[in-house]
């Protein structure tokens, strides 16, 4: 417990909508696996990333801990281009510059199966 990762996620030909807020982040399977959660970078009305610092719980986070985001409204540039992909950091600076340094980074998903009628 107490120990602080950085979650980032970046959407490519989409921005954000509404700005992010803190508790856009959960942790699916392991809720008090989260302490705390605050957006470190990001996350605001036409950005197109944002960065979380997140500080573990008294259980901590597990490696099979399902982490989701919750996006209330993407503005999309381009139906079936747009994607989001996800990094996890140890530290602040690998993530604000979304350089490789990471503990692991997912490929990009589209967003389109996502988007309603």
């Amino acid at each position: 417990s107490g120990q602080t990762r950085y979650f980032r996620f970046d959407l490519s030909g989409a921005t954000f909508g509404t700005p992010v807020q803190n508790a856009n982040l959960v942790n699916q399977s392991n809720a008090a696996g989260f302490g705390s959660v605050l957006i470190a970078q990001g996350g605001q009305v036409g950005s197109t990333f944002v960065v979380f610092q997140v500080t573990a719980g008294a259980p901590g986070m597990g490696s099979s801990d399902v982490v989701k985001l919750i996006l209330n409204d993407v503005k999309v540039d381009q139906i079936g281009a747009a994607t989001i992909s996800y990094s996890h950091h140890e530290f602040l600076v690998s993530a604000a510059g979304a350089n490789n340094a990471v503990l692991f980074q997912s490929g990009p998903a589209s967003l389109e199966p996502f988007r309603t009628p």
